[in-house]
């Protein structure tokens, strides 16, 4: 039986237009994500998405949610974070897995 998922967090880290920095910082969001789900959550995760989509992570509790970020804030400078603006999300509809491989237009 799977556990339900409670909350998230959305990064929209589509204003970096510097080509290193926005490599290191989707660096290390995958690198938080394998942390939290492992290898299989960063399925998808590739830097064209991130260019045009914001990122949402889904936790199962909100300590979850709040070690995830406060790693990332930890890691990343004031003006980063004022970038990408985590913001903390409920997530929408009973789906208790995340929604996978969305085609694009």
């Amino acid at each position: 039986m799977s556990r339900r998922i409670s909350c998230s967090v959305t990064f929209d880290i589509r204003g970096i237009h510097e080509a290193k920095i926005f490599r290191t910082v989707t660096t290390l969001l995958r690198g938080a994500a394998i942390q939290e789900h492992g290898f299989r959550g960063t399925k998808g995760m590739t830097d064209a998405r991130f260019k045009i989509w914001p990122l949402a992570i889904r936790f199962h509790s909100k300590l979850n949610r709040d070690n995830f970020i406060n790693t990332i804030e930890t890691t990343l400078s004031d003006e980063l974070l004022n970038i990408i603006s985590a913001r903390r999300t409920i997530p929408k509809g009973n789906n208790p897995k995340p929604i996978r491989f969305l085609r694009s237009l």
